[in-house]
Formats: C-alpha cells, sequence, structure tokens
C-alpha cells in the first residue's frame, strides 16, 4: 500500500521489540494521577518490555507505547492484553483480575494496533480475519472484533475495527509431567482433554506433546499456530524431537493427512469442536488421540454429544482447573 496510507512510515519487518535491551530495565519515576487508573499505581514500564520471552515476538509498537503494567504484577501470570476503542486497555490475570492500564484508547490507536498485527498488509490475512483471529510470531493469538463483512449469508470478513484481545502463550516445560506419567503409565492410550477458557489448556497440551514426541512418532495438528509458533517450517516452541506438525491445517483434515503420509503413533490437537468425525479413524487405525475441547466441568465434558464419538473411545478424560492446580483424571474404559 502507499506510503500515504500509513503516516509515511516504512514497516521493519524485523519484530519492534527486538531492539528493546535484554537487560534489566529500570522503573521510570513518572506516575500518571491515582484518579486517572481508579486509585491504582502503575508501573511505566512498557507491557511488551516486561513478559519475558514475548518482548522480541509481539510487534505492536503502539500498544508497548500506551499501554503500562500496574506494579507487582508478575509476568507469568499475565494472560491477556485487551484494547478497546473508547476505553481503557485492560490486563487480564491470574487468577483471573481484570487491571485497568491505559488511558482510553482512540480508534487510531486501535487501527494502529491492527495494522501492526497484519503487518501492514491486511489482505494477507483475509483468511484468518474469516475465522476472527491472526496468531502471531511465538504463538500469541490476537482476537479480532468489528462490524462483520457478509457474503451469502457468511462473515467474509471484518471492518471498523474495535477491539483486539491479545492472548499472551506461555511456554511452561514441565507443566504437564505429573500429567503425563498418571495418564501414560501403562502406556500410550488416547486422552481427551477439557477445561474452561484460560485454564491452561493449550499450555498443558503444549507440554504433553513435548513428553510424547521424545519417544514417540507423533503428529501435531496446530491449527491455530499456537502449540508450535512455527515460522518458516520451524517450531519456535519445544513440541518433541519427533513431532510432526501441520501448520494452519483444519482439525479433520490434518487428522487424515496425518494418517495418509506421517504413520504416527499418536496424534495431537488443540480445541476439538466436535465436527472432527475423522478423529473415529485414529482410533480404527490404532493411533492414539489426545485432544482438548472446551467444558465447565467434568460432567459437561462427557456429555457432550458432539464429542460421544471420542469419549466413546478415549481411555482416559481430564478436567483442567487451571495451570498448577491438581487435576481431575477419570478412567472411561
Amino acid at each position: 500500500r502507499s506510503n500515504a496510507q500509513f503516516h509515511g512510515s516504512e514497516f521493519d519487518t524485523q519484530s519492534f521489540s527486538q531492539h528493546i535491551p535484554r537487560e534489566t530495565l529500570t522503573k521510570s519515576n513518572s506516575t500518571r494521577s491515582n484518579a486517572q487508573f481508579h486509585g491504582s499505581e502503575f508501573d511505566t514500564q512498557s507491557f511488551s518490555q516486561r513478559i519475558p520471552k514475548t518482548e522480541n515476538i509481539i510487534p505492536l509498537k503502539t500498544a508497548a507505547r500506551l499501554v503500562t503494567v500496574p506494579a507487582g504484577i508478575a509476568p507469568e501470570n499475565v494472560i491477556e492484553l485487551r484494547l478497546r476503542a473508547g476505553r481503557p486497555a485492560v490486563l487480564v490475570t491470574r487468577p483471573h483480575r481484570l487491571e485497568v492500564c491505559s488511558q482510553p484508547l482512540t480508534r487510531d490507536d486501535i487501527e494502529e494496533c491492527f495494522r501492526e498485527v497484519c503487518r501492514y498488509s491486511v489482505h494477507s490475512y483475509e483468511n484468518e480475519l474469516r475465522e476472527g483471529f491472526i496468531t502471531l510470531d511465538g504463538g500469541h493469538r490476537v482476537g479480532v472484533c468489528g462490524a462483520a463483512v457478509l457474503r451469502g449469508g457468511r462473515v467474509d470478513g471484518l471492518r471498523d475495527i474495535s477491539s483486539l484481545n491479545i492472548r499472551i502463550a506461555h511456554e511452561i516445560k514441565g507443566c504437564a509431567d505429573e500429567l503425563y506419567n498418571r495418564l501414560f503409565s501403562d502406556g500410550l492410550c488416547s486422552v481427551l482433554i477439557g477445561g474452561a477458557p484460560l485454564s491452561g489448556k493449550t499450555t498443558v497440551l503444549r507440554d504433553l506433546a513435548r513428553l510424547v514426541g521424545q519417544n514417540h512418532t507423533t503428529a501435531l495438528i496446530d491449527t491455530r499456530g499456537e502449540l508450535s509458533a512455527c515460522n518458516q517450517g520451524l517450531p519456535m516452541l519445544d513440541v518433541g524431537l519427533n513431532t510432526d506438525i501441520l501448520y494452519g491445517c483444519p482439525e479433520a483434515e490434518g487428522i487424515l493427512l496425518a494418517l495418509r503420509t506421517l504413520s504416527p503413533e499418536v496424534i495431537i490437537c488443540d480445541e476439538l469442536s466436535g465436527r472432527e468425525s475423522a478423529a473415529e479413524l485414529c482410533f480404527d487405525s490404532g493411533v492414539r488421540l489426545i485432544a482438548t475441547a472446551h467444558a465447565g466441568s467434568m460432567t459437561e465434558l462427557l456429555q457432550k454429544p458432539q464429542l460421544a464419538e471420542i469419549t466413546a473411545h478415549a481411555k482416559r478424560a481430564v478436567f483442567l482447573k487451571g495451570i498448577g492446580e491438581p487435576p481431575v483424571i477419570k478412567e472411561l474404559r
């Protein structure tokens, strides 16, 4: 697009925050007024400077300039950054706290952040926008909200972008060690993992992939790019030595491709919606399936009709309450 459209600036494809020094950053002595932030004092250190392993990945220069982090928040507890036009930015932190962290953002602020997410080439992300999100390098997923553009009764895109939700991916090696030992003490088996949003399903599944993939031929169906964070074919996150990755592939098609071409012992995929009838082929082929699904409880997980064929074949079900909390494991057969 023309430079004039982007205020005369050329976009450097190298992530902006790669230029941030890695040495310990000092706090600014300046603070905003307490009244402005509803009685809370804030550390003016920018968001992207405070998050380990993400400061050189998230290319949101505008957000880094606008957002401040409340003092005392541990970086590993930051789950999401929510940017909304006309309202302050909000951090979502464990255990599910909402922290106001900016002045009200303008529509121009949101539009600039959106263009940065799209690397100043919105048309290159049309397919992702139809699904409502874009995955950044490092596995961080940005949900996009705005006015739907309909074509033939279906969402064909978004315009008038009004808010962005940046979900921060955390690679926590070892978080699935105990679960791995409990699930597979008698050998590999098929497992269904459930949990509410932000319960750590993707984080735990990634670490399970790492552990399973050390000693077993594994196919990872990484539809949203959050598990492996592949960049030009190279996984940026550890998903196992013997793991083959089908990146950006829908679950059903990915399962079929893996069975045809990769000879896996295990297939791993995230957030099954119940449309993946190909999952039954795993069981017919003697291949184990490890997958996650949204559920508010173990009972809800096992009673979902769209997951019936999976629960009928899986040996164990797991319900996650949250990272660091003991999971509930149920023998299914």
